[in-house]
């Protein structure tokens, strides 16, 4: 594989575990809005019958809750995972056609490249890292360093570990009071 060729090929699977990224991302706060939504709701309906589920300021828990919702759902809506995770992919699909055409001459090739790069934001270096621990087995070039395999799995670790500090905090929240 040319010099070009490993830049394409590597630049084309960050940018699919940058697609994959977003697109969880996307789907965790849709998740995460819905499920604090519902259940500001079932307190809220419950609140009907027992005005003190939550204790003596049951209503203020309530309103405080319901527009802090509001807001992350502003703040989620704007961040906009699903547009740039088609970006992502529409560029990956882009470089990958690239790759393909070998009726190109590498200095077209690089100036080609450097388009494509330009057309949507660079991927994260934790999408790089993460193509090169997870298919480290197979690579033949730019095999990841121990630190990296590490940084990588503490990563993975700590997303799922505040994933689900996310997920748990309202209940966690309501039995406590």
């Amino acid at each position: 594989m040319s010099d070009i060729d490993d830049h394409i090929w590597f630049t084309r699977k960050a940018r699919i575990f940058a697609s994959e990224r977003l697109l969880s991302n996307n789907k965790h706060s849709q998740y995460i809005l819905i499920y604090y939504s519902l259940l500001n709701v079932i307190i809220s309906i419950y609140s009907t019958k027992y005005e003190l589920i939550l204790g003596e300021s049951t209503s203020l828990h309530l309103i405080i809750m319901a527009t802090s919702i509001l807001v992350l759902s502003l703040i989620v809506s704007n961040m906009d995972y699903k547009r740039k995770a088609l970006e992502f992919k529409d560029n990956y699909i882009n470089l990958q056609l690239l790759l393909e055409d070998k009726s190109i001459h590498i200095s077209l090739k690089w100036k080609k490249y450097c388009e494509l790069l330009k057309q949507t934001d660079n991927h994260a270096h934790i999408d790089d890292l993460m193509f090169r621990v997870l298919n480290r087995h197979t690579l033949t070039s730019r095999k990841p360093m121990k630190r990296e395999i590490a940084h990588v799995y503490l990563y993975r670790l700590a997303k799922q570990i505040i994933l689900a500090l996310i997920y748990l905090w309202p209940l966690f929240a309501i039995f406590t009071l």
